[in-house]
C-alpha cells in the first residue's frame, strides 16, 4: 500500500507548510505596531494553525507507523507460512 506512504508524505508537507505559516504569523505579531483587534486576530490564527500543524504531522506519523506495522506483520506471516 504505497498509497499510505504517499498520503503520509502529503500530510507531512501540509504540516510543515503550517509551521512556516506560524513563523510568519509570529514575526508579524512581534514586529508590527498592531491595533488590539489585529493582535487578537493574529493570535486566533496562530491557535488554529498550530492545531492544524499538530494534527497534520500526527496523522502523517500515524499513517507511516501503520504502514510499517502492516509490512512487519506480512513478513511474519510469510515466515511462518500463513
Amino acid at each position: 500500500m504505497a498509497d499510505l506512504i504517499e498520503l503520509a508524505a502529503e500530510y507531512r508537507v501540509c504540516g510543515l507548510a503550517c509551521k512556516e505559516a506560524l513563523k510568519k504569523l509570529s514575526v508579524r505579531l512581534h514586529s508590527e505596531n498592531l491595533r488590539e483587534e489585529e493582535t487578537i486576530e493574529i493570535r486566533r490564527r496562530i491557535t488554529l494553525v498550530t492545531a492544524m500543524a499538530r494534527e497534520c504531522l500526527a496523522t502523517s506519523n500515524y499513517l507511516k507507523k501503520y504502514d510499517e506495522r502492516r509490512h512487519f506483520l506480512e513478513r511474519q506471516r510469510q515466515e511462518i507460512g500463513i
